[in-house]
């Protein structure tokens, strides 16, 4: 059981540690021409240079906030699940797998309405 445990917790914190590098790359870094393979890529967010800016800096923050949020919930979880048998550990780690992937996925509603808010249907 101490073995699925740290077996958990590796990756149980991978998704919000990659979320969290994602944030600070981007945040730091964010691409700085629209293209199609990296940054936050959507119809809105590519209409124009400035769209995509703004975009792609919200999102960053937005993903590492949730990163870190998702990161101070999992390792509780995960700690006081520790001693459970490996099958509840399992259906632990496929519940917060899947939140935090719905988490990562909600974070697109607020740069879209932040975008739809802030800039008009040509960009």
């Amino acid at each position: 059981m101490i073995l699925s445990f740290w077996f958990n917790l590796f990756f149980g914190t991978m998704i919000p540690v990659i979320i969290i590098a994602i944030g600070v790359v981007f945040k730091n870094h964010p691409p700085k021409e629209i293209n199609s393979f990296a940054g936050y890529r959507t119809s809105r967010s590519m209409k124009s240079k400035e769209t995509w800016e703004f975009a792609n800096k919200y999102s960053a923050r937005l993903m590492l906030l949730c990163g870190i949020i998702l990161l101070i919930i999992t390792v509780p979880i995960l700690l006081v699940f520790r001693n459970e048998s490996e099958e509840i550990q399992g259906v632990v780690m496929v519940a917060l797998c899947t939140v935090q992937t719905v988490a990562v996925v909600l974070t697109i509603i607020p740069v879209e309405k932040a975008l739809k808010n802030r800039f008009d249907n040509r960009g």
